[in-house]
């Protein structure tokens, strides 16, 4: 897979960087917030509120199969993006986070961009993946928009206020991205 410590990747006004320790504060700000917290599908097995050690041990976690990258505009924290090659190259998962005091701005749409590109242009994958939980209409509304398609469901998959829920599987394969990029 490629390497991707110290990427950067610039779209218009929004960035992606790889992320860093140092950037745990501006993470948890929104991290914790109650909307984005409503949108996790980690159900109990992620203690809430998450801590500011938490957040550090994960951005200080080194992978080959798995990088966090940071959304930024202006030089200001807007969210994060994730890349990760769990089982094959080919079939990477990819997700994306905003601030919600950040959102309908674009960010999101240019973050997908910049990721997908380079996904497909700078790696073997032929298909990219994504879950989003039944419940995140937004989040659905958002992958469909960018062009992923619903594959099926992770059928009560996760435990949310006592109740069981279905994470959607959403894809979108090179052929489709390679149709949509000619038409931009």
């Amino acid at each position: 897979m490629p390497d991707l410590a110290n990427m950067t990747w610039v779209k218009g006004e929004t960035s992606l960087r790889t992320a860093e320790p140092d950037d745990a504060d501006a993470l948890l700000g929104y991290l914790n917030h109650p909307e984005v917290a409503a949108d996790r599908q980690f159900g109990q097995r992620v203690p809430f509120p998450l801590s500011r050690s938490e957040v550090t041990d994960r951005l200080s976690e080194k992978s080959d199969t798995r990088r966090l990258f940071v959304i930024e505009s202006d030089g200001v924290v807007v969210g994060h993006a994730e890349i990760g090659w769990w089982w094959d190259a080919l079939a990477p998962g990819a997700g994306l986070t905003i601030d919600p005091s950040q959102r309908r701005r674009g960010h999101g749409r240019r973050a997908a961009a910049m990721t997908l590109d380079h996904l497909f242009e700078q790696t073997p994958a032929h298909v990219v993946t994504t879950e989003i939980g039944d419940w995140n209409l937004a989040g659905i509304a958002f992958a469909e928009a960018i062009g992923f398609s619903r594959a099926g469901a992770f059928r009560r998959a996760v435990k949310r206020q006592g109740q069981w829920q279905d994470v959607a599987a959403f894809d979108l394969l090179r052929r489709e991205w390679e149709v949509d990029r000619a038409a931009r």
